[in-house]
């Protein structure tokens, strides 16, 4: 899979989970996307799921954007 199919379905969790559209890479979780603790556990949950991977929660904890999310996926599968 290459960084831009990983994008797109890093895109489709953010519209699925948040019901939010119009994503960029540099959208921040909390700040842009309006994260909370809670959302942000359900986030990462439904990309394990659809990337089928597990994100160590120091991993999570330290991905502040899209972009990072993204590279942190792209080194990862």
């Amino acid at each position: 899979m290459d960084r831009k199919e990983i994008l797109e379905k890093v895109k489709e969790v953010v519209t699925d989970t948040l019901l939010t559209e119009d994503t960029q890479e540099e959208d921040r979780l909390t700040e842009d996307l309006g994260l909370d603790s809670l959302d942000r556990v359900i986030f990462f949950m439904d990309l394990e799921k659809e990337f089928d991977i597990i994100i160590p929660e120091q991993e999570e904890e330290s991905i502040e954007t899209i972009k990072e999310l993204v590279d942190y996926l792209d080194t990862k599968l």
